[in-house]
């Protein structure tokens, strides 16, 4: 059984659990390979401390965007790209005057982090505009076509990317002060942290400072190989798919 992003109500939990309680609406993401917490069925078994309050201000299909995607950003803006976490004390002033470039805003783990046209044949020299070619701190969302956002690096300071998927950039071994990091989405690879980061997230949720992407629900699990096809064909783009089992 696949899926890996899900929201809905508590329908049973542990005698020791009493947040999140029966009846609360929640949004989480499964562990891959776990196929009880799987999202691709009627009910799914997560832990508790990753069971994330969804405001009633939005739908579960929204809560259902979020699993994958917001960890993905958290990992790779506060593990990979080593930013103060946002839910520490003088957190504004610790990552002050620091430019990240969010190389695929529009995916929807883009979404949750000055738009460029990335198929322009200068983008490389605008963010080099930009930032005075000094950007030390790129996440690349897309995995291919993720070149661009490794050259726009500076040349002398210490700098990183945080990417998906690393064997998609070329040079890698030209820059000593270039750093390459995988970043792999998971939740349930630093429980601690992602209860932490599912905690901050829900709060700004629900004080609307952050908003999910938007939704379309294609319909059942059968309808799954056909949004596929839409995807693959580029006719999908700052709007995530959502099938209810």
């Amino acid at each position: 059984i696949l899926g890996s992003d899900g929201a809905g109500v508590v329908v049973a939990a542990a005698d020791d659990v009493s947040v999140p309680a029966i009846g609360d609406r929640v949004f989480f993401q499964a562990q891959i390979g776990n196929i009880r917490s799987s999202t691709f069925q009627r009910y799914a078994a997560v832990p508790a401390v990753l069971a994330a309050p969804l405001p009633h201000s939005l739908s579960f299909e929204q809560g259902a965007t979020l699993g994958v995607a917001g960890i993905t950003a958290a990992r790779a803006l506060f593990v990979a790209l080593q930013l103060d976490v946002p839910w520490t004390a003088d957190v504004v002033a610790k990552n002050a005057g620091k430019t990240v470039l969010i190389w695929g805003g529009s995916t929807s783990v883009g979404h949750l982090a000055h738009t460029i046209d990335y198929k322009a044949p200068d983008v490389v020299d605008q963010i080099r505009a930009l930032t005075n070619g000094n950007l030390t701190h790129a996440f690349d969302t897309t995995g291919p076509g993720s070149q661009p956002s490794f050259d726009a690096l500076s040349k002398s300071a210490a700098s990183t990317l945080a990417i998906i998927n690393p064997d998609n950039v070329q040079g890698k071994d030209a820059f000593a002060n270039r750093t390459v990091s995988s970043v792999f989405g998971s939740s349930h690879a630093d429980v601690n942290f992602a209860s932490l980061f599912w905690s901050f997230f829900s709060s700004k949720l629900k004080e609307g400072k952050i908003i999910p992407q938007d939704t379309r629900v294609i319909g059942g699990l059968d309808k799954i190989v056909e949004a596929q096809a839409e995807q693959i064909a580029g006719k999908v783009s700052s709007q995530k798919l959502i099938a209810i089992p």
